[in-house]
């Protein structure tokens, strides 16, 4: 029996720069998708509660 984890990509020469880059995509792919969620919620309680989005956004990077 062997005793290595199990992987579809080994993790040696190419396939270990595929992975960590296909890794990095998904995670810019999530960060992306969380973003605009994010801007979508502050849009949404914007309207609902009458704030100012853009001032919100502004006091964010103050």
């Amino acid at each position: 029996m062997l005793r290595e984890k199990f992987s579809y990509v080994s993790d040696e020469g190419f396939d270990r720069k595929m992975k960590k880059m296909f890794l990095g995509s998904g995670a810019f792919y999530l960060g992306g998708k969380i973003f605009i969620l994010a801007i979508l919620i502050m849009s949404y309680l914007s309207v609902k509660f009458n704030w100012d989005l853009w001032q919100m956004i502004l006091n964010i990077f103050r």
